[in-house]
């Protein structure tokens, strides 16, 4: 159960971005700070990108492990922002 509770408080931190899509020798780190520029995200607040091999769903979900639950509150904010920008 401990295990389990590890697992989840991690996850935590994580965000699932969908439907970008993919390029050769694309660093997913550019890719989601380019998207959303207007948000005061660094490199520092991402630890990890990386693209999900999910089957043969294309284009593959972007997994992103932010640094911190902040940050990723920032970026899902500012992508409800921009969603409602591009509508």
């Amino acid at each position: 159960m401990q295990h389990d509770d590890l697992e989840e408080y991690t996850r935590k931190f994580n965000l699932e971005i969908q439907r970008i899509p993919e390029k050769i020798d694309e660093d997913p780190k550019d890719i989601v700070l380019a998207k959303l520029m207007e948000i005061d995200l660094t490199y520092d607040d991402i630890d990890i990108t990386h693209r999900l091999n999910k089957g043969h769903k294309s284009p593959r979900p972007i997994i992103v492990h932010f640094s911190n639950y902040y940050s990723k509150e920032q970026m899902c904010q500012g992508a409800g922002n921009f969603a409602r920008k591009v509508v």
